[in-house]
């Protein structure tokens, strides 16, 4: 990896953002948290992110609202988003209208997830 790449992590869940934060930083990335729609725009706007990895149930404004916010902002529009969920297929159509890289469905399996951060900061490998 030539720079850290910075991974802001979105849930509420404290424990699994927790367990993304260790895991991720054993693995070289920079990892930010956020626990809300409002943490995570702030965390947007306070420092380059390089991808996003957003529960979509959260409390207030879900996943899908920062995911659309994120789409539609040109200062981050093209930022790769991963997105995971417990709600199982009824977002589903309207989450993948959203381009994320990856949709996956709790409990996020780790390997995978780095697996696939990994080829978005790489797509030549």
């Amino acid at each position: 990896m030539d720079k850290r790449r910075t991974i802001l992590v979105v849930d509420d869940e404290t424990a699994l953002a927790r367990t993304y934060d260790r895991i991720l930083s054993r693995k070289g990335f920079d990892v930010v948290l956020a626990d809300s729609y409002e943490s995570a725009v702030a965390a947007l706007e306070e420092k380059p992110i390089d991808l996003v990895i957003t529960d979509l149930a959260l409390p207030g404004k879900n996943g899908i609202e920062l995911m659309r916010t994120i789409r539609e902002d040109k200062r981050w529009s093209e930022l790769p988003i991963i997105a995971q969920s417990g709600f199982g297929q009824q977002m589903q159509k309207e989450v993948l209208a959203l381009m994320p890289l990856r949709l996956f469905q709790k409990p996020v399996p780790m390997d995978e997830l780095v697996e696939i951060i990994e080829a978005a900061f790489n797509p030549n490998d």
